[in-house]
């Protein structure tokens, strides 16, 4: 890159601004949405992560920069 580029300029993104979420419960509808895109695109890697957590699966290992391990995370602080 540095031969490419003479600057570097780094952002830091506000992802909750960015997707439109708020804090504020009253405003559901502009949620639901992203919500549900969110749930169908990672349900299956918390489904996993919960199924080999609970089963103490002995050959699953998360991949730690992925969502099964942030799943992982998640669950172990239920």
């Amino acid at each position: 890159m540095r031969e490419d580029f003479e600057e570097l300029l780094i952002y830091q993104l506000k992802i909750d601004d960015y997707l439109g979420l708020s804090n504020d419960i009253r405003d559901n509808e502009g949620c639901e949405k992203v919500r549900h895109e969110l749930i169908e695109m990672t349900k299956s890697y918390y489904a996993e992560a919960k199924l080999a957590y609970e089963t103490q699966a002995r050959y699953w290992n998360p991949y730690y920069s992925g969502v099964g391990y942030e799943s992982l995370k998640l669950i172990k602080q239920l």
